[in-house]
């Protein structure tokens, strides 16, 4: 049996093959099916980014003055920009929940791909192992609120990050256009993720090269070495700055406009982080399943420390990836809940955590080991999968039902649900 291959048997006799990348695909494929059985999917601001997309593909229709009246374009490059676009554009060929389904496609199949390619530009052929954790992610709380550029930026963080880490050694100048391009799209999605991602990838270079730097000048006693081992910081810093200096440029004219912050209590921080939060939505149904998720994790950062331990591994390229997911936990402890018109900060980074964490887990572990960890994250997957269909297939009724009527709602008329005895959602955050 090939390596990442699974063997399936029955009354002692092997009946198939399938290789982890076959159950990829059929995972991919089977993420995608609630968002084209149901007619709705259910999120709180999915429709105003349709709206949103709507009015600038007729804003320069002659006869649509008062949108233009109402509304002023403005087409500076900032963040949030992408799902307006990429929705404006399949507009124009399909209608507006269509056009929806396509975009959210993209993005739920986007972040398991996207992780699958970072994983493999640091473990190769053993990416295999915990891949599945992108797809326990790519359901997430903060796409069912709707946040569909910031769901994007996931899969353009990976992609950015997987893509600096296969050339780092050799960055040449096609290599700069693509990453640069990349960090453009991720940048144009959501500036935390941007922002994550920059700091996540000078973690890595700076943990890489200070432990050659430090390694080298200590066995050969020599500044000149030390020295040359500055180099690749030096050419780090030429080609990065450049991008920090974008990063600096916006977050300082975000804190001009709005200089404070909302902060969550350290109960509701400590919960959340507990609950592993940031993948719950519409019921507490997926905490239990969470924690689950957490013990196998916690038992995979057992076994790599024995592992390490064992074969005296004091020192490894991966052990970066350990210290940004405590560097993100840090931040997602200390940052503010809101800032200006930006929320949900604490969601986006923990967001990141457990992911982080994946590349210093060993992947190259026994046989038994890596099977036993890929059917343990398949089984949560597939936990987190059902019920999340479940609840489309429940709301999505439900959403149909109300506007069963919109049809007899005359032009220019508003209509609001709430009534006086509407009560507030803390699971939507409202």
């Amino acid at each position: 049996m090939k390596l990442g291959d699974l063997g399936l048997s029955a009354n002692g006799l092997l009946i198939n093959r399938i290789s982890w990348k076959h159950l990829f695909v059929l995972f991919l494929i089977l993420h995608i099916i609630p968002i084209w059985i149901f007619s709705f999917f259910p999120s709180q601001d999915g429709v105003s980014h349709i709206y949103n997309a709507h009015v600038l593909k007729e804003y320069h229709r002659h006869e649509n003055y008062i949108i233009r009246d109402v509304w002023q374009l403005n087409l500076t490059v900032f963040p949030n920009w992408l799902s307006h676009i990429s929705l404006t554009g399949m507009l124009y060929v399909f209608p507006p929940i269509i056009a929806e389904k396509i975009l959210l496609t993209l993005m739920i199949i986007g972040i398991p791909i996207s992780f699958l390619y970072f994983l493999n530009a640091i473990h190769k052929e053993n990416a295999w192992v915990f891949s599945w954790l992108g797809f326990i992610f790519s359901y997430n709380y903060l796409l069912y609120m709707g946040f569909y550029n910031f769901t994007i930026s996931i899969s353009f963080f990976f992609l950015s990050f997987g893509y600096w880490w296969r050339h780092k050694d050799g960055m040449e100048v096609n290599n700069l256009i693509v990453f640069y391009s990349i960090l453009l799209l991720t940048y144009l999605s959501h500036f935390v993720s941007f922002g994550l991602v920059l700091l996540a990838i000078s973690v890595c270079q700076i943990c890489l090269c200070g432990v050659g730097i430090i390694s080298e000048t200590w066995r050969d006693r020599s500044t000149r070495v030390f020295f040359r081992g500055l180099r690749p910081l030096v050419q780090f810093a030429g080609y990065i700055l450049p991008i920090y200096f974008i990063l600096a440029t916006y977050y300082l004219q975000s804190l001009r406009d709005h200089n404070s912050g909302n902060y969550r209590g350290i109960e509701w921080v400590w919960e959340y982080f507990w609950g592993v939060k940031s993948i719950v939505y519409f019921t507490d149904w997926h905490i239990p399943v969470n924690q689950a998720l957490l013990g196998v994790l916690g038992l995979a950062v057992v076994m790599s420390l024995v592992y390490r331990i064992l074969r005296k591994e004091w020192i490894k390229k991966s052990d970066s990836f350990l210290l940004i997911s405590i560097i993100f936990t840090f931040m997602f402890f200390r940052a503010p809940w809101s800032f200006g018109p930006g929320g949900w900060i604490n969601d986006r980074i923990h967001l990141y955590i457990l992911l982080m964490l994946v590349p210093w887990l060993i992947h190259n572990g026994h046989r038994i080991l890596q099977i036993g960890f890929t059917l343990a994250l398949v089984v949560i997957t597939l936990l987190h999968f059902g019920r999340t269909a479940y609840d489309h297939g429940r709301l999505s009724m439900e959403i149909a039902e109300e506007v069963s009527a919109v049809d007899l709602i005359e032009p220019h008329t508003t209509y609001t649900i709430r009534s006086p005895s509407w009560n507030k959602s803390d699971s939507l955050g409202v």
